[in-house]
């Protein structure tokens, strides 16, 4: 449950496109991931923020709505 709760924290930081917000969330031990660095803070930003965008399109592909 947890973790679930981290999961939807990082994903309301990843749409607010705040690289700082978006490493904090990742670095929340109910998170449960290893060596983020803040330094990547822009890296960890600018990828999750293409992922969840591409399995959007993906998933309003599938659905035929594109």
């Amino acid at each position: 449950l947890h973790r679930i709760i981290a999961i939807g924290h990082i994903n309301e930081a990843i749409d607010q496109g705040n690289p700082e917000r978006t490493l904090e969330t990742l670095l929340l031990a109910t998170a449960k991931l290893q060596d983020v660095r803040p330094a990547n803070a822009k890296h960890y930003q600018d990828v999750l923020h293409q992922a969840k965008a591409q399995k959007c399109k993906v998933r309003a592909l599938n659905a035929g709505t594109l």
